[in-house]
């Protein structure tokens, strides 16, 4: 979920408590960074990883620990352990997944496709160091476009290494994961590894750049043929599943075809049929992720609500959004999911004082009990925020959504000066010299359609100047300063 954080400076005596301090960013990038990376196939021990930054090498330092899942003293490993280890000899190949029904594996490599350097166009111009674009796409985010492509491997597995290999993109400018926000979810075997199902946006020049059009394609290994599971759906189609037995696929979708800010939408294929169904359609949220049950007969999935991420069931034999039942409730924000083990579920969590950590999840319930404790050394030197939730009213009749974070000692009585500055998925600014106030505005799910409709392909609806000061419960000597970017 995108968010917007409004930072207002503030001129405060010192407000450091006797035992803690405020978050300073030394402290911050201190924290271990925890990710959860899946469970044993027995379902009793919990893998995950912890990286700190290292700011001298400017990389992340990344160490792994398994866990039992009914807690106790967690255990440094090498690695997460794999059942189908393959070695492919390319050392810059990526997303490595292996398939035992079929004794294949595949695996992204980056392939120069088109010349982009001026050398590669005119080789006599041999000092000349530019890129040439004629066309759109020129660059992803920070990332130029060079000519490289990433595309799709298949190969044999031969005694444990990949042989034989063939690409399924030869030839073709086309990107597997998808570019920009494409990952190792975006390629995978159909559990009977029959199939390789893959993402990918089979456009070029201007017509990709525009488009949020990305299809799920399967190609069947036996004969090479390539089918489109998701034509005639415009929008992002992204993230494919299969339940434990293979017969029904999900993913998310979304309609409209240039809207990023669509609503994300969780979809399921029944995969002999081929008949689809869109399973939150009447439901107004929007589906971040999800994972199958062990069983089958349900999907776990994390949604926006009332500015935090929650954990959401839904009951596959429901019909359009009647089966979803909420799970999880608080001020924090459940921000993945690593697994099921009979009735617990493995999540990662996170709120606006802590970074994340794993929880047990009691599915029936909703109660949580902290699984690691990385950081929790750390949070004892450190002074904790006090978070608000409010409800502005604005010009227009509607409620602004907001959490206010005040720092620690916040005195109310101070004159206060406050600029406005705009920054993405902030989740806790806690100097002594700054409140920030999270908030759901338009552009933004977690308050959904009557929000993000309204304003097409773009992000920020900007009713920023609707009340900035209304409703935080301190007044304040003011002059706003910037504004929505």
């Amino acid at each position: 979920m995108r968010r917007i954080i409004y930072t207002f400076s503030i001129l405060l005596s010192t407000c450091l408590l006797q035992a803690q301090s405020p978050l300073s960013p030394e402290k911050l990038l201190s924290l271990g960074r925890v990710s959860p990376q899946g469970m044993s196939k027995d379902g009793k021990t919990v893998y995950y990883s912890v990286s700190v930054p290292n700011i001298g090498e400017n990389k992340n330092s990344t160490k792994f620990y398994s866990i039992p899942i009914q807690g106790g003293q967690a255990i440094e490993i090498p690695a997460v352990p794999e059942e189908n280890l393959v070695t492919v000899e390319q050392t810059d190949a990526e997303n490595i997944k292996a398939s035992a029904a079929s004794q294949k594996v595949i695996y992204t490599i980056e392939v120069k496709v088109a010349p982009s350097k001026s050398t590669e166009r005119y080789p006599n111009l041999s000092k000349s160091n530019a890129y040439i674009y004629d066309d759109l796409n020129q660059r992803h985010w920070d990332t130029w476009e060079d000519g490289y492509y990433s595309h799709l491997f298949i190969a044999d597995i031969v005694a444990g290494f990949a042989v034989r290999e063939k690409d399924l993109f030869a030839g073709q400018a086309f990107d597997c994961p998808q570019k920009p926000h494409g990952g190792a979810e975006d390629l995978l075997f159909t559990p009977d590894g029959s199939h390789v199902i893959y993402v990918t946006k089979k456009k070029s020049g201007k017509a990709y750049a525009i488009s949020t059009n990305t299809d799920i394609y399967a190609y069947q290994i036996n004969s090479g043929e390539t089918s489109n599971l998701t034509e005639g759906m415009e929008g992002y189609d992204t993230n494919p599943a299969f339940n434990n037995d293979g017969s029904q696929m999900a993913w998310l979708s979304m309609k409209t075809d240039g809207f990023e800010s669509d609503k994300n939408e969780l979809w399921v294929m029944d995969m002999n049929s081929k008949v689809k169904r869109n399973l939150t359609e009447e439901w107004d949220e929007n589906v971040a992720s999800f994972t199958w049950s062990e069983d089958g007969k349900k999907i776990f999935f994390i949604a926006p609500t009332k500015g935090t991420e929650q954990l959401y069931e839904l009951d596959l034999m429901g019909e359009k959004g009647n089966g979803i039942r909420q799970i999880t409730k608080g001020k924090f924000d459940v921000t993945g999911i690593a697994g099921q083990h009979e009735n617990t579920l493995i999540v990662s969590r996170t709120d606006m004082n802590h970074a994340a950590e794993l929880y047990t999840v009691d599915i029936s319930t909703g109660n949580m009990n902290q699984l690691t404790h990385v950081n929790d050394e750390a949070y004892r030197d450190i002074a904790q925020c006090e978070i608000k939730e409010r409800y502005t009213e604005l010009e227009t009749g509607e409620k602004l959504f907001s959490w206010v974070i005040y720092p620690p000692n916040f005195d109310p009585s101070k004159n206060i000066l406050y600029s406005c500055i705009a920054r993405w998925a902030a989740k806790c600014i806690v100097a002594i010299l700054f409140i920030p106030l999270e908030f759901s505005v338009d552009g933004e799910s977690g308050l959904y359609r009557d929000c993000t409709e309204p304003y097409g392909n773009a992000w920020l609806g900007c009713k920023m100047e609707c009340g900035h000061q209304q409703g935080l419960g301190w007044k304040s000597n003011a002059r706003l300063s910037g504004g929505c970017r």
